[in-house]
């Protein structure tokens, strides 16, 4: 069964099931009969109380296929999305005083839809066919953990995983089988067969220390393929532990995942709140300062420039213009020094108050930035950090941002190296919290100490 028709089945019947856990309650209150006094107000708001709690369904894991093939994992996961569900719809009531249900049925409605999806979804654990073949495997050793999780893959054949071919270490024979798997090469192949096999996943069951290692799993990771390690001590302190593992053997992910979709939906409704509500407060500030760059240098208000953003697409970026017109010219693409001449009188004082950055609020917008992220990039220098740096392309995996770790972390000469190091920090860290603070940083430097050209 295909990942989206597997989630829009178990989105429909989830919905049922909500939504009759409610009307049997009634039943249960009021003997067998659904009084309109207190009825009719639910059927008004039903599709609200759906959406909410589907939502929390989805925030708990509930639509995660790997996650939902373990029974614990889903009376756990319906045990919290529900409790939580009804507390949200009981803060409701308090807020639509029109809206009201007897206690009652609160707490039947609880046990009510908790009993029922646990119950579907462990039938639907049980009945549903294996999925045989979604996720191509490769695994790297050939030690007894390597046996061990191809036996572990061939039984529990409903997580999708189908092995490829096993990747043995270097001066190692690289021919015949190994527990009945091809071996298809060596530690120095990983990123040409996984390109050339397909491959979705990726198991390292040897120590990842060897340099050689380390820099092909960065190719592979460039094409957003899952890399996981089966841990050493050191390893688990560094990396993090996977949820559920294969069978009894503890993952840990190289690099972290992407936030869940619902996280990266609250980023973006926050980015444009925050955008829309600076460019009201402060739109006759923005209008002195597009009168001020304009009436004391020649050329436009605006120094628009192509930067690289999420996924390595290319964007046009805003910015008030802070350096005489032609700048780069006769020079061609480079880095801005702090002392830059070709930098305007006007253009000084923006730089140190960062109020050049402005405009890009137009960006974040228009969905090409964020508030937080690592700063983007000219493609010149994308082309040339790629080619030099390894890991450089990891960077791409989020919207670039107004401001980032590595801009309150990092000084003005910081090398692009460190730069990097603090971007995939937060890349592998975010929250909304980080954020914050680094919202909160970025406004003490710029209140504290000289800006930098960005």
């Amino acid at each position: 069964m295909r990942k989206w028709t597997w989630v829009t089945l178990v989105v429909t019947v989830d919905a049922l099931l909500l939504n009759a856990g409610i009307v049997i309650s009634f039943l249960l209150r009021y003997g067998g009969k659904l009084p309109s006094f207190n009825f009719d107000p639910y059927l008004r708001m039903a599709a609200w109380i759906t959406l909410i709690q589907l939502f929390l369904i989805y925030a708990f894991g509930g639509y995660d296929r790997q996650r939902m093939a373990d029974y614990w994992n889903i009376v756990g996961t319906f045990l919290q999305a529900v409790t939580f569900g009804l507390l949200v719809v009981i803060a409701l009531t308090f807020v639509l005083r029109s809206f009201s249900f007897p206690r009652l049925v609160f707490v039947i409605t609880w046990f009510m839809q908790t009993a029922l999806l646990i119950a579907w979804r462990s039938m639907e654990l049980k009945l549903a066919p294996p999925r045989l073949g979604d996720v191509p495997v490769l695994i790297v050793g050939t030690g007894e953990t390597a046996r061990h999780l191809i036996r572990e893959i061939e039984k529990q054949r409903r997580l999708g995983y189908r092995v490829v071919g096993v990747v043995k270490r270097d001066g190692e024979e690289a021919e015949g089988a190994f527990e009945g798997v091809e071996v298809i090469g060596r530690v120095e192949e990983i990123p040409d067969i996984v390109a050339s096999r397909e491959v979705g996943y990726v198991i390292i069951t040897i120590p990842v220390r060897e340099r050689q290692l380390i820099e092909d799993l960065i190719k592979v990771r460039k094409a957003r393929i899952r890399v996981d390690v089966v841990p050493e001590l050191y390893e688990i302190m560094v990396g993090r532990i996977d949820e559920l593992g294969i069978g009894d053997v503890p993952l840990v992910s190289l690099v972290k995942h992407p936030p869940p979709g619902y996280r990266r939906t609250i980023k973006v409704l926050t980015d444009i709140a925050l955008s829309l509500l600076l460019l009201a407060a402060f739109l006759p500030l923005w209008l002195l300062i597009a009168l001020a760059v304009k009436l004391t240098s020649h050329g436009p208000v605006f120094y628009r420039q192509v930067r690289v953003g999420r996924g390595g697409r290319e964007y046009t970026m805003l910015k008030f213009r802070t350096m005489c017109a032609g700048a780069e010219e006769e020079s061609g693409p480079i880095l801005s020094e702090r002392d830059d001449e070709r930098v305007t009188a006007v253009g000084r004082f923006l730089r140190r108050y960062r109020l050049d950055e402005a405009p890009q609020l137009l960006n974040i917008l228009a969905g090409q930035m964020s508030f937080v992220g690592p700063r983007p990039e000219r493609p010149e220098f994308v082309r040339r950090y790629s080619r030099e740096i390894a890991g450089y392309e990891e960077r791409f995996a989020v919207r670039p941002g107004l401001t980032g770790l590595a801009q309150v972390n990092g000084r003005y000469a910081t090398t692009t190296e460190n730069k990097l190091k603090f971007d995939l920090l937060y890349i592998q860290n975010q929250s909304f919290l980080l954020d914050l603070k680094i919202i909160a940083r970025t406004l003490s430097a710029v209140l504290s100490s000289p800006g930098s050209s960005l």
